[in-house]
């Protein structure tokens, strides 16, 4: 459902068209062996994040980028991994569903697949909001193959370096700590 609303929101109206959008993202996502995180409210998704570790050849920032995934590889051997098809329901933009996203990515999903940069090729238009989180311009093109000609940036984002999703996370991550020890001795409290 997240997936028809944002490719509704590119500009794909006709069933057709959303129909071959949607065959070829989980087209894509068979081909990665990637796994879509996402976030639920009411039992349904309201965003999504495709996360696939580096598989040469195969990431559609190969066909755009190849010298810089050349020298992305070299630089970060056995330890790239790729975000895609980042998309929230439009009506809940800018209400943190996004940063819950790739606070699970940078995280979890990371870490659980030997993860520690990841690379986006993005709609010059969203660079900003990834720039927020600590992700650096590469490269960018005016025109894209296999993309309809649209323009795309090239941003990595590398764990390690400070940024705004790590910062959120450990404070997640704190504040649960902190609830679980308060029931603990709300608990033993109560016990006595």
């Amino acid at each position: 459902m997240i997936v028809f609303i944002a490719y509704t929101k590119l500009g794909y109206y006709h069933p057709w068209q959303i129909g071959k959008a949607l065959l070829g993202y989980f087209s894509e996502k068979r081909r990665l062996g990637g796994d879509v995180l996402s976030v639920n409210k009411w039992g349904f998704p309201i965003g999504t994040l495709m996360c696939s570790v580096d598989k040469p050849g195969q990431l559609p920032t190969d066909t755009v980028f190849t010298d810089e995934m050349h020298a992305l590889r070299t630089q970060y051997a056995g330890r790239l991994g790729y975000f895609g098809k980042f998309a929230v329901i439009p009506s809940l933009q800018g209400k943190l569903v996004g940063k819950q996203l790739l606070a699970n990515a940078v995280t979890e999903w990371s870490f659980a697949h030997g993860v520690e940069v990841a690379v986006m090729m993005v709609n010059p238009a969203h660079v900003g909001l990834y720039r927020r989180y600590g992700a650096v311009e590469i490269s960018r093109t005016d025109g894209t193959r296999g993309l309809e000609k649209a323009p795309a940036v090239l941003l990595v984002l590398d764990f390690s370096a400070p940024n705004k999703v790590r910062e959120y996370r450990e404070q997640y991550l704190r504040l649960n700590e902190l609830q679980t020890e308060i029931s603990k001795a709300e608990g033993d409290f109560v016990a006595s």
